[in-house]
């Protein structure tokens, strides 16, 4: 618990990193690309600050988008020819 995060923070980091985190808490970042201890150390430290970075970020509220008019139309009237089409399909009723 760092006293540089806010409560808000600290929690939006626990629920998008915890498939990153132990039972105890510890988030653990492993880097072993390079041959020495120092740059593989160097280049996890640099993970995990885009980690946190990438997690503290707030995302956008997605904005409610309704389709256009002319597109329910469209839609509607192809339900209709689609309607008709099936219509003529049936048999011819005698009695009328």
């Amino acid at each position: 618990s760092s006293p540089s995060l806010t409560d808000e923070q600290r929690q939006r980091l626990l629920e998008r990193l915890r498939n990153r985190m132990d039972s105890e808490g510890v988030l653990s970042v492993v880097a072993g690309e390079r041959r020495s201890q120092k740059q593989n150390r160097e280049a996890a430290v640099a993970r995990m600050h885009v980690l946190v970075n990438d997690a503290l970020k707030v995302p956008r509220p997605r904005k409610k988008t309704k389709p256009p008019k002319g597109a329910a139309e469209a839609r509607l009237a192809a339900k209709k020819r689609r309607a008709d089409v099936k219509k003529q399909r049936k048999p011819v009723d005698p009695s009328e």
